[in-house]
């Protein structure tokens, strides 16, 4: 189980908004948020890594997680990597709020 102690180790906030350090998991069975490792929320994708794909398929699920549009969620860091940053608008409280309500459906 994922507490609001560990969304909060991974979700941080500067003056442009709210990000997520993501360590992430394509290739998977489903797209999913697994837990939270070092830091670091662990996401699994169906999509595959190849040709920016996954990095889509992480963008359109977050999107939908954190009930904003895909345009909001921007990849800053790890582009080609497992361990990436995503940036989006709001505060810190907001965005763990609404992936506490997303784990709790």
């Amino acid at each position: 189980m994922i507490t609001i102690e560990d969304l909060e180790k991974a979700v941080q906030e500067d003056s442009r908004g709210a990000t997520i350090r993501l360590l992430v998991k394509p290739g998977s069975r489903e797209d999913a948020i697994l837990d939270v490792k070092e830091d670091r929320l662990r996401i699994s994708l169906k999509e595959r890594a190849l040709e920016g794909k996954a990095n889509q398929a992480l963008i359109n699920f977050l999107a939908r997680v954190l009930s904003t549009t895909k345009s909001s969620v921007t990849l800053v860091k790890g582009e080609r990597s497992r361990q990436k940053t995503v940036r989006l608008p709001g505060d810190k409280q907001k965005v763990v709020s609404l992936l506490q309500s997303y784990l709790n459906k």
